[in-house]
């Protein structure tokens, strides 16, 4: 969705409230693919102070993940919130560039499918987890130990383990 920005810059509202859902295709994450279950709800809010923008802005939605332990999918709640300054690329100087507290926008028109697309590749976690008790997949065979138990691990003999770690062992 975009939204010209032109009548709050020029001062005839001094703050905008937008209240609307994005619908947002599959996103790349890591190589992995975050599906978006439903419309990514947006609560948006910006305000005109002095010569400057700022944005205020609740982002919630569902998205399909796939654990970092266990590789099932499941889904992950999502609710992040931006507050930012908004600049024109155009007046945006290189220093600027790196600072994260700003979105810009081009010709009056802020995009904010790529503003919300940028705020969940950014605030979701590195390596997400179904749940704080999944025990993930054996090391051996493979099999998912949330669902079945295998019998891999209790044949570890003290022979297969790394003997790079043998000296933590004299720590024990």
């Amino acid at each position: 969705m975009k939204y010209n920005l032109d009548a709050i810059k020029r001062g005839e509202k001094q703050e905008l409230s937008l209240d609307f859902q994005v619908n947002i295709d599959d996103i790349d994450y890591y190589g992995d693919v975050l599906k978006v279950v439903k419309p990514i709800d947006v609560i948006v809010k910006i305000y005109n102070i002095g010569d400057k923008l700022f944005l205020t802005c609740d982002i919630e939605g569902t998205l399909q993940v796939h654990c970092g332990r266990c590789l099932e999918s499941f889904d992950y709640k999502l609710k992040t919130k931006i507050d930012a300054e908004l600049m024109d690329e155009a007046t945006l100087k290189e220093e600027d560039d790196f600072q994260d507290d700003i979105i810009t926008y081009n010709e009056d028109e802020i995009d904010f499918e790529e503003v919300v697309k940028e705020q969940i590749a950014t605030s979701i976690p590195m390596k997400l987890v179904c749940g704080q008790d999944c025990k993930g997949l054996c090391k051996k065979c493979g099999k998912n130990l949330n669902v079945e138990t295998c019998k891999c691990h209790s044949l570890i003999s003290e022979d297969e383990i790394d003997p790079r770690l043998d000296k933590l062992r004299d720590l024990l």
